[in-house]
């Protein structure tokens, strides 16, 4: 599975909000960013990691408050996901396969100058797409460089070049993160697109594999889109999106092709091998936070106690001790049960008080549920 994407949490709380002498020169890039006005220096004083043979050391103190702010955000992270999911349930379920068939004898005829795979879902905030790998089933060697675009003919990130086998399956290895909402539009879609040419030839695969399990998807369709079922196993993609291939002379009227009500059965020759997930997380951070809001300021508060409880135990446990965290060592141990309490109780008010209407990631366990389970546990 793809690593925590705590990108949401970058910039709330700084490192320090000071020039300190000698560690100045190497402090960080934005060492002293904090939205918040928070910083772990303010309850951890730097010098507890002071003892550095010089400024380049790896375990001077900026590298330390580094190491213990990143693991501080994966420990908030899960523990108010944790908590959210105590009294909540996801709207869809995870998949993590393929998207088509990877085998086939026939060719697709192409006539346009542009081909790909059209991918539509309803607007889901906080529900991703991660596209781990673009597959191809051409009918020679040759390269397809794949560029994707929205629906508003932005291109995304960078092009991807598929190295082709003569009729085998072939990928190139992404690392595509897309929003499955797009503010201002009634829908999600994201178009694939290559140039077509004469070699390699594109093999006639399916959206879809009816293959796997016999079950076949019914066609492309925005007037009855088929997300509405219940797919299980490897058609459990089809929960959350739609797929088409598609073919035109422009890769500028993304915006009128996804006004098309149907699409080709056919990927032209495209598989994807991709994740699907919700982020309950993001009930609590999607965008910037408002700190007059009392659950962003509780979260910032508990993510500054967690790289603080993450920096310390790195500063005690030092196989040679720091001079100052030595002399300091038992206050720095009252100092970390005493954060790890405020810690706990500003996630307890976060994870209580979360906006959970503002994705489209959760919603509340029934009543009956949540009392069975209490009293099962």
């Amino acid at each position: 599975m793809a690593a925590l994407d705590l990108t949401c949490l970058d910039g709330i709380v700084g490192l320090a909000n000071c020039a300190c002498e000698c560690y100045a020169d190497t402090a960080p890039e934005g060492y002293n960013t904090a939205s918040s006005g928070l910083y772990i220096a303010d309850i951890l004083p730097i010098d507890m990691a002071e003892g550095a043979d010089n400024c380049n050391d790896p375990d001077n103190p900026w590298n330390v408050l580094e190491r213990g702010s990143t693991e501080g955000k994966s420990m908030l992270y899960k523990d108010i996901n944790a908590g959210l999911m105590k009294s909540n349930q996801l709207t869809r379920q995870p998949f993590a396969g393929v998207i088509g068939e990877k085998k086939s004898r026939e060719t697709v005829s192409l006539t346009e100058t542009y081909a790909g795979l059209r991918i539509w879902s309803k607007n889901m905030r906080g529900a991703y797409l991660r596209i781990n790998k673009i597959g191809g089933v051409f009918d020679t060697v040759g390269t397809v460089t794949v560029r994707i675009y929205d629906q508003f003919n932005t291109q995304i990130g960078s092009a991807v070049t598929i190295t082709t086998t003569a009729g085998g399956y072939a990928t190139a290895t992404t690392s595509i993160k897309l929003p499955l909402w797009q503010d201002g539009a009634e829908d999600c879609q994201y178009f694939l697109s290559y140039t077509v040419a004469s070699s390699p030839t594109p093999r006639a695969i399916l959206a879809w594999c009816p293959t796997c399990s016999g079950l076949k998807i019914p066609a492309f369709s925005l007037d009855n889109p088929y997300t509405t079922g219940n797919w299980k196993r490897e058609q459990g993609w089809a929960n959350w999106l739609q797929i088409a291939g598609w073919q035109r002379d422009s890769q500028s009227e993304f915006d009128i092709l996804a006004e098309e009500t149907g699409g080709s059965g056919y990927s032209n020759g495209l598989v994807l091998e991709v994740e699907l997930s919700c982020d309950p997380f993001t009930s609590v951070c999607l965008s910037a936070l408002d700190y007059s809001d009392p659950v962003a300021l509780s979260m910032a508060h508990a993510l500054r106690y967690a790289m603080a409880i993450c920096t310390a135990e790195k500063i005690i446990r030092r196989v040679e001790p720091y001079r100052n965290a030595q002399v300091a060592a038992e206050i720095l141990a009252q100092d970390i049960q005493q954060w790890y309490k405020d810690y706990q109780t500003n996630v307890e008010y976060v994870t209580y008080h979360a906006n959970v209407r503002g994705t489209d990631c959760v919603f509340c366990k029934p009543k009956f549920a949540m009392s069975l389970g209490a009293k099962l546990s």
